[in-house]
């Protein structure tokens, strides 16, 4: 269970389908959690990080890898305070995106509760800096 804790506003990257619908469905389901925009690709997600006052982005990483590395770039350089929970292909996959900057990854086909356990320990994390 996620402890109680301040609504943490999250994006979610994703591209449009079944698992950006579960995965919108499980944050939903997270009591701190609000998700504010389901971004489609990593240009919107760029656009949504100047509007809104974000504290946690999930990232689905089979949208466009040189878009991806841009996007977790531009974050932790301008925003270092949201951290980033990215979804990864593969074990290689995940140590690129470790080495880009993602705060927390797991792999794609994780099981849900790995999935909730990742957002939660990603969202403690950020409570104890």
């Amino acid at each position: 269970m996620i402890a109680k804790i301040v609504p943490t506003s999250t994006v979610l990257v994703s591209q449009p389908g079944i698992l950006c619908d579960s995965m919108h469905i499980m944050l939903k389901s997270l009591p701190p959690i609000e998700v504010v925009e389901i971004a489609s690709g990593c240009l919107s997600a760029s656009k949504l990080l100047n509007k809104e006052a974000l504290q946690l982005m999930v990232l689905d990483a089979t949208l466009p890898e040189e878009e991806v590395l841009e996007l977790l770039d531009r974050v932790k350089k301008n925003y270092p305070r949201v951290p980033v929970l990215t979804l990864a292909m593969t074990t290689k996959h995940r140590e690129t995106l470790v080495a880009a900057g993602a705060d927390s990854v797991i792999l794609r086909n994780s099981s849900a509760q790995l999935f909730i356990d990742a957002i939660q320990q990603t969202i403690l994390s950020q409570c104890v800096q």
